[in-house]
Order: structure tokens, then C-alpha cells, then sequence
């Protein structure tokens, strides 16, 4: 179970996301969806996600701590919700430090999505980690770190992608390219007599799309940054 402390205790800030890396780990309940890529020393979106309650309570505040490698950050008006920010210098410039939402209250189990604008470091391949504290009625829950059961959202800095990417990306639309051209015939064949098998092959064929989109997917969450470097 996720670390509790009562309302009336000090309440360290810290919350978090990213793709859970093991089957056995349970389910993260604050995290940023789908793994939270985005191209390096660009400006980005992210969405923070909340998938559950704290122990069955309805949540009612989400605070992330900014790492200070993000800069620039805006946080997103969420219906319902009242936004606070605070800030730090850095540099001679006011940075945000804390991003502050209270609101709902967002019943356990229901879906919320808490956006920010910011820019993200430079440096390929980095993770940067916001932790968050989830607040409920009387419970807060602490999302921080690489803590196995509650870990820190997280965002990762994409690889560029070289000359070898791009072709390898253009290789990749060719193959589905082809792959889709297939399909079309064999559905095109396909008669009472052998329809069974027909679905068979069908079917491996859509697996092998769907693999080929996969990849080639990934690769273009990363192409907006490889080509503006």
C-alpha cells in the first residue's frame, strides 16, 4: 500500500509519473501517460494523470514539485480547479518551484489529467523526475523517488534522431506501406471455402502491422526533436 500520513502531520511535497516497468508493480496512481517522451531543450506539453483516490478517498489537491532543469513553466486551467504557483530566482529570474491544484473533489477510481507548458533540458536521454503529493479529504499519499510502490513521475528527454534514424523511419512506412497492399489482396481472395484460414493469416498480418506501427510510433515521438537539431 502507498505511504499515508494523516492530515495533521507535516506533509513533505512530492508526486509522480511515468510507464510502470513490472507486471507485479501496482498500479501507479499518479503518473504522466505513456511514458511522458518528449524532444530535447524544447518546449513540451506533459499531463500529469490521476487513475485513484488515496485508499478509496475522492482527491481534492495535486501538488508537484518543478525540478530545476524545467523552466518556463505554465500550468493548465483544469475545469473545477483553482491553480497556485510558487516561485524561486534562479539566475535573476523567477522560476516556478511548486504548481499547486485544489478542487474537485475527483472521486476514487475516475480519471484526471493536470497539464503543464515547460522547457525541458537539452540532454538526450536524461530522466527528470516530479515529485507530488495527492491530497484527499483527511489522507495524503507522497509519490517520490524510485520507490517501488510509489514512485515519482516521471518525464524522459528523447534521443535525437540522425541520418540513420530518418532512413530507418522511411524504411519502416515503405514495410507497412507494403504490408497494407498485402492485406487488401488477401481479403480480396477470401471465399466460404477457406475463410477460416483466410482469418488466420488475417489476423497474423494485423499483429505484424501492429508491431511495425509500434515502432514506427516511437520513432516519431522523437523525430520533431531530431530534425529541429
Amino acid at each position: 500500500m502507498p505511504r499515508t500520513n494523516n492530515q495533521n502531520l507535516a506533509i513533505p511535497a512530492v508526486l509522480a509519473a511515468g510507464m510502470l516497468a513490472a507486471i507485479a508493480t501496482p498500479v501507479q496512481a499518479v503518473n504522466v501517460p505513456d511514458g511522458g517522451a518528449v524532444p530535447p531543450g524544447r518546449v513540451s506539453v506533459i499531463h500529469f494523470r490521476i487513475l485513484e483516490g488515496c485508499e478509496g478517498q475522492a482527491t481534492d489537491g495535486l501538488e508537484l514539485t518543478i525540478p530545476e532543469s524545467v523552466t518556463q513553466v505554465i500550468p493548465e486551467a483544469v475545469p473545477g480547479w483553482s491553480v497556485e504557483t510558487e516561485t524561486v530566482d534562479r539566475g535573476g529570474m523567477p522560476e516556478v518551484s511548486v504548481v499547486r491544484w485544489t478542487g474537485g473533489p475527483l472521486p476514487d477510481r475516475q480519471l484526471l489529467e493536470f497539464g503543464l507548458r515547460a522547457a525541458f533540458p537539452d540532454k538526450p536521454g536524461t530522466v527528470v523526475e516530479f515529485p507530488a503529493v495527492q491530497r484527499c479529504s483527511t489522507t495524503t499519499v507522497e509519490w517520490s523517488g524510485s520507490d517501488e510502490e510509489t514512485p515519482a513521475p516521471v518525464v524522459r528527454i528523447a534521443e535525437r534522431l540522425g541520418a540513420q534514424d530518418l532512413i530507418a523511419l522511411g524504411d519502416a512506412v515503405a514495410e507497412l506501406s507494403l504490408m497494407v497492399e498485402e492485406l487488401g489482396t488477401r481479403i480480396g481472395d477470401v471465399d466460404a471455402l477457406n475463410l477460416r484460414s483466410r482469418v488466420s493469416e488475417l489476423e497474423s498480418s494485423l499483429q505484424d502491422i501492429a508491431s511495425t506501427l509500434e515502432d514506427l510510433d516511437e520513432r516519431l515521438s522523437t523525430i520533431e526533436g531530431g530534425v529541429s537539431s
